[in-house]
């Protein structure tokens, strides 16, 4: 008896869309994609509880007949190619015939489409790969893709999906990697009924503006270059956009989102020394490649693409990035267009002497025409100079005065016991000489047995760190009124972590309205922020909530409290007055955790005597 036997369709279905749809938006990807190779100038995406209950986008394309509209749930059904040789010769987005159908079997689908040459639609109603009705009905021309409840036949698939903001922030970023390379297209995007993007026909530059916000528009480099291998096209941000996470970085091939760390490598290497080794650069950039010079039927999301001459087209990109970064004086480069500089040709039988210096001894520059007032001699002015001599010696023995009447310091000798390590008290009013800060940066203070070296900045962050996270358990926390609100922009896509946050903000002092999709009105702020930090503090928040962990500190509480304190924080290269080492040093050793700074780096070095004496030896 035979082992072996075909799956049911159904089944076949659904172990395809376990690569095909691993999340709501895999689907956004794959019907967005319909959308634009059906020849849409418009495309809607309605997303309704992050995805989990609709997904739906409507476009104005050619729409399909009702023949064609149930031969697009089959598997691998596709009008896209139909030799092998098409593989490599492919212009459109999808091609393989599998995304419908995988979708199809892992939710309930509807479709309403008509093309032109009918004036009667197609209705069709789908559940777990079963057809559950086909019916004529009225529409205009284009199709309307509606998925609902994603995953309700496969309970643990569902299970495994990630919290609302979390899914709805992989949607608005699969919207973004469809939207860029296509600016000719109106894109809107709307959750819950609340609009997040409605981007119009534009030009490119208008398409990244409108995406990442009306800040990026200065700090845009645009790149153009044209070869036989490779037309790239594009912009690259300058050195002060850079991110300490991955996150605004695209990359397209044929208009088609692909990653690529080896071409990554290449764009940051085309920076070089102008940002940090831990930053990322902003950019977008489009690759025109012949399509037989490529292979994107390697990953079922096509995301991944293989490529000949690699090393060549790596080149290339990073040639063209560093010529544009030139261009713009934002890396300086050789002009190779200005003239050469003159060089005089020597014989070589010519006698070399040194040269002769000539003056004129009879030469007066002052003898002659000159009509200026002549400078007055010291003995014009003695009044003026004596009352200066006076001040300058009251100045003197009030000084000397103060300088006999300070203690004298012993020398400290090293002692056979334990080193006592607790830093100086701040209610023992130290003398002076007890914190000195070294290079704006650090502060050395000392202890019996040596001295400690502290950060400045990383201590400041470990002070604020943990009064923040206080301050977020008592649930109460002062704050300073804005006697002139003023707005922010915020990127769209961010605006749904600041509403699902908006009421932990409040608690710590920070008050704050929604004026636009992307801008908001702060009318109040945490104490010991100030205005030019908000901008910086929003970064730096909306970093650690797209980052899956931050170093010391996970929960959302500790990465809010974390943010407010990179914001917040004593900045290197700014002077001490005594006080506020004293102050910071004080409040430091009083910490849960002084010795490390919430990214868990150290936050100051103890050297004890045995230590400095091993370091002369």
């Amino acid at each position: 008896m035979s082992i072996i036997r075909l799956l049911p369709e159904s089944i076949a279905n659904q172990i395809a869309a376990g690569e095909v749809v691993q999340r709501p938006a895999s689907v956004v990807k794959e019907l967005m994609e319909n959308a634009i190779d059906s020849g849409a100038s418009e495309i809607a995406l309605l997303i309704k509880d992050s995805g989990k209950s609709l997904i739906q986008v409507t476009d104005n394309g050619c729409g399909m007949d009702e023949a064609d509209a149930r031969m697009a749930f089959e598997r691998h059904a596709t009008s896209k190619i139909k030799a092998a040789s098409d593989l490599f010769d492919l212009h459109t987005k999808g091609f393989r015939g599998e995304a419908l159908a995988s979708i199809a079997a892992v939710a309930q689908v509807s479709l309403l489409t008509r093309n032109t040459e009918n004036d009667i639609a197609t209705r069709i109603l789908i559940e777990g790969s079963e057809f559950k009705k086909v019916e004529p009905a009225t529409a205009n021309v284009g199709s309307t893709f509606a998925v609902k409840n994603l995953f309700y036949n496969t309970p643990a698939r569902r299970n495994f999906l990630k919290s609302d903001a979390v899914e709805m922030k992989h949607i608005t970023e699969e919207f973004i990697r469809v939207a860029l390379p296509h600016p000719d297209i109106h894109f809107k995007l709307q959750h819950n009924n609340h609009i997040i993007y409605d981007l119009r026909s534009s030009n490119p530059r208008q398409r990244v503006v409108s995406i990442f916000g009306k800040n990026h528009n200065e700090k845009l480099v645009p790149v153009s270059e044209e070869s036989l291998m490779l037309n790239l096209s594009g912009f690259v941000g300058k050195a002060e956009v850079t991110r300490k996470t991955r996150g605004e970085q695209y990359l397209f091939v044929n208009r088609r989102f692909v990653k690529s760390n080896y071409f990554n490598h290449a764009i940051v290497k085309a920076y070089g020394d102008l940002i940090a080794p831990n930053s990322y650069p902003f950019y977008v950039l489009m690759m025109e490649v012949e399509p037989d010079r490529i292979d994107v039927n390697i990953h079922p999301t096509k995301t991944e693409i293989k490529f000949q001459d690699e090393k060549a087209l790596y080149q290339l990109i990073q040639a063209s990035v560093k010529k544009a970064l030139g261009i713009y004086n934002v890396k300086p480069t050789l002009d190779f267009e200005q003239p050469p500089v003159p060089i005089t040709h020597v014989d070589r039988s010519t006698e070399i002497k040194a040269p002769q210096i000539q003056i004129n001894p009879e030469y007066n520059p002052f003898k002659g025409g000159y009509t200026g007032t002549p400078t007055p001699k010291p003995q014009q002015a003695p009044e003026a100079l004596k009352d200066l001599y006076k001040i300058q010696q009251e100045f003197d023995v009030d000084w000397k005065k103060e300088e006999s009447n300070r203690p004298t310091q012993q020398r400290i000798e090293p002692q056979d016991k334990e080193p006592d390590t607790t830093p100086v008290s701040p209610t023992e009013q130290p003398s002076r000489e007890e914190f000195i800060q070294v290079a704006q940066r650090y502060i050395l203070t000392k202890i019996r047995s040596g001295f400690i070296l502290i950060d400045q900045q990383r201590a400041h962050q470990r002070v604020l760190f943990e009064g923040y996270l206080a301050k977020l358990a008592s649930g109460t926390s002062p704050s300073q009124q804005q006697l002139f609100p003023e707005r922010i922009h915020i990127p769209a896509k961010n605006r749904d972590i600041l509403e699902h946050s908006k009421e932990t903000l409040e608690r710590l002092g920070l008050q704050f309205s929604f004026f636009a999709t992307d801008e908001i009105v702060v009318n109040a702020l945490p104490e010991g922020l100030v205005m030019r930090d908000m901008h910086g503090f929003l970064e730096e928040f909306f970093e650690h909530m797209h980052a899956p962990k931050v170093s010391g500190a996970f929960g959302f509480q500790e990465k809010l409290a974390y943010s407010l304190a990179l914001s917040g924080s004593i900045r290197y290269g700014r002077t001490l007055a005594f006080n506020e080492m004293q102050t910071l040093v004080g409040d430091l050793f009083a910490c849960s955790n002084p010795k490390q700074a919430p990214n868990g780096k150290a936050c100051s070095v103890q050297l004890d005597v045995n230590d400095i004496e091993k370091l002369l030896n």
